[in-house]
């Protein structure tokens, strides 16, 4: 099993890598998930940073995913109030495009 170093190590190298492809959609779903592994890290103000990256560039579809994300790095750093209006606008999001994921 790999261990989580390695796995942020290809996190941030596929970053990377979208980053210099140009191809922005990518590049969003990237910095996603590498805001949603620097939350399960514990690392919630990593996972403010790109996330907030991702959103300028998100895409509808996973635009959900990203107020998510935003949502739990906001409550994680205590900041309730923002955290509440990510995870509402989160909700909302995948309530009308009919995201079952999230």
């Amino acid at each position: 099993m790999a261990s989580f170093s390695s796995v942020w190590w290809l996190l941030e190298e596929g970053t990377a890598i979208a980053r210099e492809s140009g191809d922005e959609g990518v590049l969003s779903m990237a910095l996603t998930n590498l805001g949603y592994a620097a939350l399960e890290a514990r690392e919630p103000e990593r996972a403010y940073t790109v996330t907030l990256e991702a959103l300028d560039l998100v895409s509808t579809i996973d635009l959900g995913t990203a107020l998510g994300n935003l949502g739990l790095a906001a409550f994680f750093l205590g900041r309730l109030a923002e955290a509440r209006g990510h995870l509402t606008e989160s909700l909302s999001v995948r309530l009308r495009i009919q995201d079952a994921s999230g």
